[in-house]
């Protein structure tokens, strides 16, 4: 068994599409799994979003968890690690109440669960582009050494820059992130998009260190595993199976590039009952995709929000 925990704020509707590649993309006869939503909002129509999604049927196999803000108060235990004295003092965010959520101890809990082994993070704007099977030989290689090893779902040789000097041990591809010659998408420590990893070794990491929402829990993680030399054994399918699509920001914490698509649009049209569907290279090169045309449907109703001239090269916004 392992739990898919999935970060979502502000985007019902770019969730629902994740959700459904979830479950049409994984071979579910192969391993068991379950699916996890740590969710926020800023305002009642996002609320009314995430409400809607759960009464859809995608939904009923999966549990959604709330994220609430200025509820959460730091124990004094985390500041007995000097690291998070200083990270607390250094960013202003970190002492805000309105940007403080309870997401530690909601994440936690679920790590927490002696009936998962493993573990995934995802978030709200990826997309499973193709089928595949996670056998026993994928948790056998972390198992080996669930310090260093995780098996990647965002990775594979089709990707820019895979490093030449990474191997084939069996059916996956294995690379070290220390490599010299690996650029920033394959050597960095640790990830929310698509990395598995023990369970239990990670919630040992996780409890010491001081974070308050996704970009901070990343950070914060991959921050300690570079220090600590730890997940430096990457291991993935030869294909990569999952892709982002930045088409919008719903946080302030980190100045990601996006195509400025309007979430608030998007839950209204939501709302409406339109469902969101993304076009892609088939064959991707990178982790991020643009898509070549964003459309929303509805009925057989179909509504383009973004397209991108193939020739050109130019960008339409709707």
């Amino acid at each position: 068994m392992f739990v898919i925990v999935v970060f979502s704020f502000n985007r019902p509707m770019q969730l629902e599409a994740l959700l459904h590649s979830i479950f049409r993309s994984i071979d579910s006869t192969s391993v068991r799994f379950e699916v996890k939503i740590l969710y926020g909002f800023s305002n009642s129509e996002f609320k009314q979003g995430y409400e809607t999604l759960k009464q859809k049927s995608i939904a009923k196999e999966v549990e959604f968890l709330q994220e609430e803000r200025g509820i959460y108060k730091f124990g004094p235990k985390l500041f007995l690690r000097s690291r998070n004295t200083y990270r607390y003092f250094k960013y202003p965010f970190l002492r805000n109440l309105t940007q403080r959520s309870n997401l530690k101890p909601l994440l936690e809990s679920i790590l927490n669960k002696p009936e998962s082994k493993y573990v995934m993070f995802l978030t709200d704007d990826s997309l499973f582009y193709r089928d595949f099977t996670l056998g026993q030989e994928v948790f056998d290689l972390i198992d080996e050494n669930p310090q260093q090893a995780f098996f990647s779902l965002r990775h594979g040789k089709n990707i820019h820059s895979a490093p030449s000097r990474g191997r084939n041990v069996g059916d996956f591809y294995h690379w070290q992130i220390d490599d010299a010659e690996c650029d920033a998408f394959w050597s960095y420590p640790f990830s929310v998009d698509g990395h598995i990893y023990s369970l239990q070794f990670l919630l040992s990491q996780v409890e010491p260190l001081l974070y308050i929402n996704p970009n901070t829990f990343e950070g914060s993680v991959a921050h300690h595993a570079a220090v600590k030399h730890l997940f430096s054994n990457g291991y993935c399918f030869e294909q990569s199976v999952l892709a982002s699509f930045p088409i919008n920001k719903v946080q302030n914490v980190v100045e990601n590039e996006d195509l400025g698509i309007d979430s608030e649009l998007l839950n209204k049209k939501y709302l409406e009952g339109y469902t969101l569907e993304y076009s892609w290279d088939k064959q991707p090169t990178t982790f991020q995709l643009i898509p070549e045309n964003l459309r929303i449907i509805k009925n057989g109703f179909t509504e383009e929000m973004f397209c991108r001239d193939s020739a050109s090269k130019e960008i339409t916004v709707r």
